[in-house]
């Protein structure tokens, strides 16, 4: 081989690859390794960004199908948990009328929560555009579907944003215009669920917090992506139900949200009126009217009294 590349370095112009290719060129600039790694970390994170959206695109594919059969057989589900219950009217009619009005409050949260969420996706794609985040669209789409999954759908959202601003043209515009998008969201989330949300659901739909989170966790665990959208109404189908069964009525007690205040704690730790007590209050809930010496005419006229004063 040596001999070889003697006879080719020999011939005029004909030198080694490597040195007839550099021949005649500048050296290269050296590379910037912090770029280097941005663009490999970039890639890696688009790879798992398109893995994690492919599992979200079938997870919501088998959401729609379990939708679609569970409405188009909702006479058979209804009729076959009946049919299981004791043959016993008065509590297959209680049953029946709690799911009648789960379906009620579903139905209601459903398309307040689609209108809402259509309308912030919207409003987050115009947002984007503005701050010149690339694939305005595909923000506002993405914003709207995680809207759905209460507490930890604005999380991923914004982990989402901050890695696109890393990743894109943002990141050498200054920290203002990288943090842009994630704070507009921001924004646009905070007034969405503390203004808009509340206004357009009422507090009959009102739930407790922590107990919502508490259901987004275990159904997303269990069912994933399907289970995370489903967590709310399946816990508002809970608490329609248990309102209506005496037995039940602590649990409906605890998803309540926040209609009405709580009692403080010295009220709570007040010793019950004796029923005794509240008999007699109920039957005399005022105090008898005031009687003077000139009969009922002076007690209908409070300035009777003063008639007959020295």
């Amino acid at each position: 081989m040596n001999r070889v590349d003697r006879w080719r370095a020999s011939i005029p112009g004909f030198g080694p690859p490597v040195e007839r290719r550099s021949a005649g060129r500048a050296p290269a600039p050296p590379a910037d390794p912090v770029r280097e790694r941005l663009a490999s970390e970039g890639v890696a994170l688009t790879a798992q960004v398109l893995g994690g959206g492919l599992k979200f695109l079938v997870s919501a594919a088998a959401t729609t199908i379990l939708l679609y059969f569970l409405l188009a057989s909702e006479h058979w589900v209804l009729s076959r948990c009946i049919e299981l219950l004791p043959h016993r009217p008065r509590l297959r009619a209680m049953v029946l009328g709690g799911l009648r009005a789960a379906q009620r409050d579903i139905s209601r949260y459903v398309a307040s929560v689609t209108a809402i969420n259509i309308g912030m996706g919207l409003v987050v794609a115009g947002t984007m555009w503005i701050v010149d985040l690339p694939n305005p669209g595909l923000w506002g789409a993405l914003a709207g579907l995680l809207n759905f999954i209460p507490y930890l759908g604005p999380l991923i959202m914004c982990g989402l944003l901050l890695a696109a601003s890393l990743a894109s043209s943002l990141a050498d515009a200054g920290f203002a215009a990288m943090a842009a998008p994630v704070l507009a969201y921001l924004c646009i989330h905070g007034i969405e669920s503390n203004f808009v949300t509340p206004m357009v659901i009422g507090k009959r739909l009102s739930m407790n917090p922590l107990s919502v989170l508490l259901s987004v966790m275990f159904w997303g665990w269990l069912w994933g992506v399907a289970g995370a959208v489903l967590a709310v109404p399946l816990l508002i189908c809970l608490r329609s139900i248990s309102q209506r069964n005496r037995h039940m009525r602590p649990v409906a007690v605890y998803l309540r949200g926040s209609d009405r205040p709580c009692p403080s704690l010295s009220a709570l730790l007040r010793p019950a009126p004796s029923p005794a007590a509240a008999t007699s209050t109920t039957a005399s809930p005022s105090a008898p009217p005031a009687t003077s010496l000139n009969g009922p005419a002076a007690a209908a006229r409070p300035d009777a009294l003063e008639q007959h004063r020295p």
